[in-house]
């Protein structure tokens, strides 16, 4: 017997399962957006001329302790942004201002997270000097390395376009079929004449057809 003769079976006896209701995503999407918010509020700090204007006394002083075999790559970042650093101040205000609107808008998510976790990990590692110096008394490794893990968490976890909430790479994606190479953030559909192949949520129904309830 076939899996439609056997569902249809299965329907007309009156056998089919019923299973618990998940959040339908609404979870994910509260998260992402919780934390485009405490990302724009980072954005937003990085516009004040407070910052820009000691942008580069920040990754001099960043420096200073750091262990020998770490000052050519902090020289090579400090001779770097000296030369404009007006430019470089404001690049990082435009990029952490496109990533926060990548999650609240949920918007080019797949490129967004690994820009983000990238991104994230170069702050750690050149404005935060790797959590360091480290020496007697050092509680932690810096405030960067959560939001990289945040960025990977999004990257794994987060739904396929069509089931993401509160997101524009809904919309995109039925409109645009290429957008999905910069939307979703699992490999659907990447094969050129492959079938569509999503993630399976438990809880959602399946009726004849492939569609979901």
């Amino acid at each position: 017997m076939s899996a439609t003769q056997n569902h249809t079976t299965n329907v007309a006896l009156g056998r089919t399962r019923s299973l618990p209701k998940p959040s339908r995503g609404w979870k994910g999407a509260y998260a992402r957006l919780l934390f485009g918010v405490v990302f724009a509020f980072d954005a937003a700090f990085k516009w004040m001329p407070g910052y820009r204007h000691s942008f580069l006394d920040q990754l001099k002083q960043t420096a200073q302790g750091q262990p020998a075999f770490l000052h050519g790559w902090f020289h090579f970042w400090i001779s770097l942004q000296s030369q404009a650093p007006m430019v470089f101040a404001t690049l990082t205000a435009l990029t952490e201002t496109a990533l926060a609107l990548v999650l609240l808008l949920g918007v080019a998510r797949r490129a967004g997270y690994i820009v983000g976790a990238v991104y994230m990990l170069l702050v750690w590692s050149v404005g935060e000097g790797f959590g360091g110096p480290y020496q007697s008394g050092a509680t932690d490794i810096g405030t960067a390395i959560p939001y990289v893990v945040a960025f990977l968490a999004l990257l794994v976890f987060s739904p396929p376009a069509r089931r993401e909430r509160l997101s524009l790479d809904k919309a995109l994606v039925k409109r645009f079929a290429v957008w999905r190479f910069v939307a979703e953030p699992h490999a659907v559909d990447r094969v050129h004449g492959a079938p569509l192949v999503e993630p399976v949520v438990v809880g959602e129904n399946v009726i004849p057809g492939g569609e979901t309830s």
